[in-house]
């Protein structure tokens, strides 16, 4: 969603991953690969290795809660999105609707198969069971890492959007809402 004009390879590479919502996933798999090999390989790195079940099971809990509120919280990106109306919003929409579309759904979509991860890693989680709940949630904590970076572009994007707008805004009337307090002896200015 940057400028085609961006020359710089960090514009490119922002403009490519903006673009690219399932860059992510391609991303939380490589590393998901890269730290099992690097435990089969090495028996270091494994995830809660100290914690009995008991404390895995809130760990997946709270996991779960966490990007629950993470996808709350991108719906707040999304109502100021959708609310934001003026000349820059307008064109932001026109040239990049499709992209930022299918970047709130990737986002929303993946923190829900995130938290479904989480709850099923508490289903299957035993005194007795082998390591999988533990891969099944760092899995899921990966995704949400991975998609709360996207969703902080996009919120940034739409604030940026919001407060370009709100300065561009031709202000017709200097007179104070009605709403607000004034000082004692102030009078409304309707009242002059």
């Amino acid at each position: 969603m940057v400028d085609e004009g961006e020359e710089s390879v960090g514009g490119r590479v922002l403009n490519f991953w903006s673009n690219h919502p399932l860059v992510d996933l391609a991303a939380v798999v490589a590393v998901f690969g890269l730290h099992i090999w690097i435990v089969v390989k090495f028996g270091i790195g494994k995830m809660l290795p100290w914690s009995d079940s008991p404390q895995r099971l809130s760990v997946y809990g709270a996991g779960a809660g966490m990007m629950s509120l993470i996808a709350g919280f991108a719906g707040t990106a999304v109502a100021l999105y959708a609310s934001s109306s003026g000349p820059m919003a307008v064109r932001l929409r026109k040239k990049f609707a499709r992209v930022i579309r299918r970047s709130w759904v990737s986002i929303l979509s993946w923190l829900l198969a995130g938290a479904l991860l989480c709850i099923f890693a508490m289903t299957i989680e035993s005194k007795d069971s082998s390591n999988f709940s533990q891969w099944i949630f760092e899995f899921s904590s990966l995704i949400a890492v991975t998609k709360f970076a996207r969703l902080i572009l996009l919120f940034n994007m739409a604030l940026g959007v919001s407060d370009s707008d709100a300065a561009k805004a031709d202000v017709k009337s200097k007179k104070t809402p009605q709403w607000l307090p004034r000082a004692p002896g102030q009078s409304s200015d309707q009242e002059k």
